[in-house]
């Protein structure tokens, strides 16, 4: 009764231990997701806040800096292009902004009442259609809805081409409405509506819209970065890198970026304070990348002004959509880097931490990327299963199971102290 009475009460204090924990994480994604950071975006500096806060953070934990990052921050700046406002009618209809639709990232702004121009596949092949598209006058009072196969055709000819950038608006169907950032903006007024409602914009004759749009040039934005002290080989690092930026805001619609990518930086932090607790034999390195949303402008920043030699890199591994995990996760890589790959899974056979591990080979879909163009061996990882909200208002921490995440944590701290023993027992006569 005793013994029994032992196992339940260090089952309990596992449990609590373990709730505390994902109290903390919960509390972080929380915080990055807060109105008060706009989606951690450019409109109203929710990227700076967000890099500020990490800075801070950084600091608690007690992390070292490096000299050209002497307050956890590598500065850089780049051009975005964002949208104070957005309002699109048809029929006297306002659809609903995020959900219905959103503004192409890379559209200019603009305001009017414009008549619908179908250009279905008939265009394609009837020579008297095209004609009259090429001879219409003042193609700024339409606004062109079609499909993109249709559009890929007619675009071939240069002239029907010209016309159609001289035209007033343009309906993009997509199947699903999902968020996105541009630098720069290069199209006529554009809206990708969901496909759902080609009913409705067939059964239109005209849309309204507003659309106000500014181009922001010389944004300042910055990597966060820090690192634990090797215990023997300090000038070799193992890295922890995630990106803290999202998609910001159009509106007053944000967009949370929960999963995108609130949890990777809420696993960054909680491996950069154990780490700090038990050091390893090499230096652990963590950076926390802006502007990953708008073409992973801040790793390639820092791959080209490294705050270390890229040489001295041992392993990186890229945490990005790592929120959920109840059908395993996947690996960016890993059919690239297949030894490292194999001592993963070697690690998960033995303790059993996810459901399952995938492997993929190379992909440019994160900050790992232009890492493993300068030959830094890197993973990228990310769960699968629960909540499929992605670029979208829906990726709140509400919706975040964090199923894997505790075990995927500790996978993490498996396959690096696996990494440093390796380099032990190599370094021995």
């Amino acid at each position: 009764m005793k013994l029994r009475m032992l196992v339940c009460l260090c089952l309990c204090l596992s449990l609590g231990t373990q709730a505390q924990d994902l109290t903390r994480v919960r509390q972080t994604i929380d915080t990055l997701c807060s109105p008060f950071m706009d989606g951690r975006g450019y409109r109203h500096d929710g990227s700076q806040k967000a890099a500020f806060y990490l800075a801070e953070e950084f600091r608690k934990i007690g992390l070292r800096t490096f000299a050209d990052a002497p307050n956890y921050l590598q500065p850089f700046k780049l051009t975005v292009n964002t949208f104070d406002k957005a309002v699109l009618r048809l029929n006297g209809k306002k659809l609903r902004l995020a959900y219905d639709y959103l503004p192409h990232p890379a559209a200019r702004g603009g305001k009017g009442r414009k008549r619908l121009l179908f250009l279905d596949s008939s265009f394609v092949w009837d020579t008297s259609k095209r004609q009259a598209l090429l001879q219409m006058k003042r193609p700024g009072r339409y606004a062109v809805v079609t499909d993109e196969r249709s559009l890929a055709y007619l675009q071939e000819d240069s002239l029907i081409a010209r016309k159609l950038q001289q035209t007033g608006a343009w309906i993009d169907f997509v199947p699903r409405v999902m968020g996105s950032l541009a630098p720069r903006a290069v199209l006529v007024p554009t809206f990708q509506v969901h496909d759902s409602l080609a009913v409705l914009v067939h059964a239109s004759k005209r849309l309204r819209f507003k659309l106000k749009q500014k181009q922001i040039a010389g944004y300042p934005c910055y990597n966060v970065a820090g690192y634990v002290e090797g215990s023997r080989y300090p000038q070799r690092f193992l890295v922890i890198t995630a990106h803290y930026d999202h998609l910001g805001s159009i509106g007053e619609v944000y967009f949370p970026g929960a999963n995108d990518n609130a949890s990777g930086v809420s696993m960054l932090l909680d491996l950069a304070r154990y780490f700090k607790a038990h050091p390893l034999p090499y230096s652990v390195a963590f950076i926390a990348f802006g502007a990953e949303e708008i073409g992973l402008k801040g790793s390639l920043h820092y791959v080209q002004h490294p705050l270390f030699p890229l040489s001295d890199i041992r392993f990186l591994l890229n945490l990005d959509l790592v929120g959920t995990g109840e059908e395993g996760i996947t690996v960016v890589n890993g059919k690239v880097y297949e030894e490292a790959f194999r001592l993963l899974t070697r690690i998960d056979l033995q303790k059993q931490y996810v459901a399952s591990i995938e492997a993929r080979g190379i992909a440019a879909n994160s900050d790992h990327y232009f890492f493993s163009r300068m030959g830094v061996p890197a993973f990228f990882i990310y769960a699968r299963g629960g909540s499929q909200a992605y670029h979208d208002p829906s990726d709140r921490p509400q919706a975040l199971s964090l199923a894997a995440y505790r075990n995927l944590f500790s996978l993490i701290v498996d396959f690096f102290r696996a990494l440093s023993e390796d380099a032990h027992n190599t370094s021995q006569p």
